[in-house]
C-alpha cells in the first residue's frame, strides 16, 4: 500500500513543485524515516545507535545528493525557467503544503523497505515478501484506476506498446526484491542510502548513451563529483 501511494505521488508531485524539491524532498523523507527506523528498531530491523558519525555521514550523503543532483538542476536554465513558472502558478500555502507531502511521501518509501525486508524475513523466502508487496499493490491501483478512470487499460492500448516499455515492471520487481533481501542485512538507511546511488548512476548511464529514447548528454564532472561524495557518506555511515 505504501508503495503504491509513493509511485502514484511522484506523478503528481512533478508538475506542482520545482523540478529541483520533486527529487531532493522526497530523498530527505526517506533518508530521515531510514535513520529513524535504524535508530529505534522499527519494523523489525536490528537497532542501531546513532552515532556522531553516521549523523556525519548523512550530512556528507545529502551533500553529494546536492551536488549531483540539485546543483546540475540548478545550471539548467530550462529547468530555471520551468520552475519559475510553477512557482508562480501555485500559492504559497498550496505550494507548503505539496513540499510536506514529498517530504512524506519520502518517509513512505522507506518504511515500505523497512516492512517488506520484515515480511520477507518472517515468510523466511525474500520472494514470497516481494510477491505479497506487489499482489496487494496490485489490487490497490485497480481499485484506484476503477475509481479514478473508471476502466483499465485496453488489449488495444497494451497492444501499441514497445517491447521494452515492459522492462519498467521487471526492474520494479528487482528493486522491490533487492530491498526485501538488504533491509534485515544490513538496514533501512543503509538499504535507502545504496539505492539511491544506484538511482543516480543509473540515471547517468541513461543520460550518457540515451537509452529507451531519453535526451543524451554527456555525463559531466559535477555528477560524477556529487556520486564521490555519497559514496564517501556511505563509507563514514557504515566503516567508521
Amino acid at each position: 500500500m505504501l508503495g503504491a501511494v509513493y509511485l502514484t505521488s511522484n506523478v503528481l508531485l512533478f508538475p506542482r513543485l520545482e523540478a529541483i524539491q520533486t527529487v531532493i524532498l522526497p530523498i530527505l523523507g526517506q533518508i530521515l524515516m531510514g535513520t529513524l527506523i535504524d535508530t529505534f528498531g522499527w519494523f523489525g530491523t536490528e537497532q542501531t545507535p546513532l552515532t556522531l558519525m553516521r549523523v556525519t555521514g548523512l550530512i556528507v550523503f545529502i551533500v553529494g545528493v546536492v551536488v549531483a543532483v540539485v546543483l546540475l538542476n540548478v545550471l539548467n536554465k530550462d529547468v530555471e525557467v520551468m520552475d519559475k513558472a510553477i512557482q508562480e502558478s501555485e500559492t504559497k500555502p498550496v505550494l507548503l503544503g505539496w513540499q510536506i507531502w514529498a517530504i512524506f511521501t519520502g518517509t513512505l518509501s522507506a518504511r515500505q523497505q523497512a516492512i517488506n525486508g520484515h515480511l520477507g524475513d518472517l515468510l523466511q523466502a525474500p520472494v514470497q515478501g516481494s510477491f505479497i508487496s506487489f499482489f496487494v499493490g496490485f489490487i490497490l491501483i485497480t481499485i484506484v484506476a476503477l475509481v479514478v478512470d473508471k476502466r483499465l487499460p485496453k488489449v488495444s492500448e497494451l497492444k501499441q506498446a514497445k517491447s521494452w516499455n515492459w522492462i519498467g515492471d521487471i526492474l520494479g520487481g528487482l528493486f522491490v526484491f533487492a530491498s526485501v533481501l538488504s533491509a534485515p542485512k544490513i538496514g533501512a538507511s543503509l538499504t535507502i542510502t545504496m539505492g539511491l546511488i544506484g538511482q543516480i548512476v543509473g540515471s547517468m548511464l541513461v543520460q550518457q548513451f540515451g537509452w529507451w529514447r531519453s535526451a543524451k548528454a554527456s555525463v559531466n564532472g559535477i555528477q560524477i563529483l556529487g556520486v564521490v561524495v555519497m559514496a564517501v557518506g556511505i563509507v563514514f555511515i557504515k566503516f567508521l
